[in-house]
């Protein structure tokens, strides 16, 4: 049974680590970008098509702010499933551990009585 559970978490454990580690290369790209874009802005400030410039920045601004709030709020759902599996993992790894010192226990005490 617990041979079981621990498959199956440890199925999950990897399913969420790269569902983060996916996350975490979006936002490296966001910020790449952002830089991208900050030195186009940058640029655009001391052109005379402001205008233009403008409206470009504008919806690449837009974009990433979407991005980045739906990939923040991803992040935040699987952190929270893995602090949740990793709560279980370690229930599942104490218990064990007492249960193998309450077996040893009583198997130390049935050699003494045996004796």
């Amino acid at each position: 049974m617990m041979k079981t559970e621990l498959k199956e978490i440890s199925y999950e454990l990897d399913d969420k680590v790269n569902s983060v580690s996916l996350s975490v290369r979006t936002l490296n790209d966001i910020q790449i970008l952002l830089g991208q874009l900050k030195v186009s802005m940058e640029e655009a400030d001391h052109s005379n098509d402001r205008q233009f410039y403008f409206e470009s920045h504008f919806r690449k601004v837009r974009v990433l702010s979407e991005l980045t709030f739906y990939t923040m709020g991803k992040l935040g759902k699987d952190l929270a499933y893995l602090e949740e599996l990793k709560d279980k993992l370690f229930e599942m790894v104490n218990s064990s551990e007492e249960n193998k010192k309450a077996s040893t226990e009583c198997e130390s005490k049935s050699e003494i009585k045996e004796r």
